[in-house]
Order: C-alpha cells, then sequence, then structure tokens
C-alpha cells in the first residue's frame, strides 16, 4: 500500500454545486521528484496550475487538493483566447468536472515505475466508488498520445460532444490536440483489471475522500 501525504497546493477553487466529477484525468508531469511536486504545489499565481494527486516514482501518493475542490490540471492552452473554439472550452469546464492525478514521468521514452500503477490500483478505486464513476475508458485512451497522430489530426484527439456523454478515466491527451500526457508508454489495460482489486484499509479511504489536512499532523508526514 502506498504512504499517503497530505501536502496542500496554492491552486484551487471551490466545485460549484451544478458540476458533477465525471471522469478521472490521467497526466504525467514531464519533470522529476521533487522538483515536479514542489511545481504543482508552490507554482506562483496567477498560473497556479495543481492536481488533485501526485504519484512519486517510489509509489507515495500526496494529495494537494480537496475532492470538494477544482484542481486546475484541465483547463485551456490555446494561445488565442478569443476564437470560438476558446469560448466553446470555457463553457465546458473540464476542470469542474473532473479530479486529476499527475504521474511524475519525463515522458516518452520513459516507461512509468511499477510503484507508480500500484498506487493507482490502490488509489482509482476510492475515486471511481467516491464519486460513482465507472471504470472505463474511451475506445482508444492513446488517441490523442501520439505526437504524430496529434499534429496530423488537427483538433481534439475527441469531440466535445463525445466527451459530453462519456464518465471514466481519461488521458489528458484525450482532452486537448496540444497535450500527449500519460502517452502511449502508459499501460491503460493494467487499469481496465482494476475491478479484482480487493477493498484498501477504511483509514486510507478516510484521509482520501475527506481530504483533511487536520486528519494529518504535519505537512509532509505520512499518515498513519
Amino acid at each position: 500500500m502506498p504512504r499517503l501525504y497530505w501536502r496542500p497546493a496554492r491552486g484551487f477553487a471551490a466545485r460549484p454545486a451544478e458540476f458533477n466529477v465525471d471522469w478521472v484525468v490521467l497526466h504525467y508531469t514531464a519533470g522529476s521528484h521533487p522538483g515536479d511536486l514542489n511545481w504543482l504545489a508552490r507554482s506562483p499565481r496567477p498560473a497556479c496550475p495543481s492536481a488533485h494527486f501526485y504519484i512519486c516514482p517510489e509509489g507515495d501518493v500526496y494529495q494537494l487538493v480537496r475532492l470538494e475542490n477544482v484542481a486546475f490540471h484541465a483547463g485551456i492552452t490555446w494561445s488565442r483566447p478569443y476564437t470560438w473554439r476558446w469560448r466553446r472550452w470555457r463553457a465546458f469546464r473540464p476542470n469542474e468536472r473532473s479530479v486529476g492525478i499527475e504521474i511524475s514521468n519525463l515522458g516518452p521514452p520513459r516507461k512509468f515505475a511499477e510503484a507508480q500503477y500500484r498506487a493507482l490500483a490502490f488509489l482509482l478505486p476510492l475515486l471511481l466508488a467516491r464519486f460513482d464513476v465507472p471504470l472505463q475508458t474511451l475506445p482508444d485512451p492513446w488517441l490523442g498520445c501520439d505526437p504524430r497522430v496529434s499534429r496530423e489530426h488537427g483538433g481534439d484527439a475527441y469531440g466535445l460532444d463525445e466527451l459530453d456523454g462519456f464518465r471514466g478515466l481519461l488521458a489528458h491527451g484525450n482532452l486537448h490536440y496540444s497535450k500527449t500526457d500519460p502517452g502511449l508508454l502508459f499501460d491503460w489495460d493494467r487499469l481496465r483489471a482494476l475491478e479484482a482489486m480487493a477493498s484498501p484499509p477504511a483509514f486510507a479511504t478516510y484521509v482520501i475522500w475527506r481530504g483533511d489536512p487536520t486528519l494529518i499532523p504535519d505537512e509532509g508526514v505520512p499518515y498513519p
């Protein structure tokens, strides 16, 4: 079982009551630990990118944003903010509809560590049960995670209409034509087999579901 830490991030907002969590979005950091963790937790305003969870190479799990709040992990990345695409995406509100998990990895050709898959196998069933999100992916979760395909595609990997009716696991590359994480080397098939997992300990369920900083005595101290 991974060790759990609370490391509060600066970048978050209250999740509006009218939005339900439909997706758990997976990213890689394109950086190395602990620099990428510090960047997520301490990014200066106004950008303040963040995620709800961060998984380090050794498989330890850091919660940075409470689940009732919005983390800034899947927002708009286009450079021309007043196009029709930008206006439509802004109305789509991907951050408000999702929980974000950043996995420490420099990106291709580097593979993900076995400990990181074990951490996901621990964390994802908790999150999916918490928000009643089914364990499923899009038909081709790798679509949008290949830079060559993304450039040739000339647009988003999946249309907003397809995403609007979907609930489950997403790659960041499924959302944005400009993103390719978690990349072609991420093994989605391993996540599809999580239904056979044993239930995690009750204390871990409590810590992750509540995300309450008062439960953990000091920042950076494992709990329990």
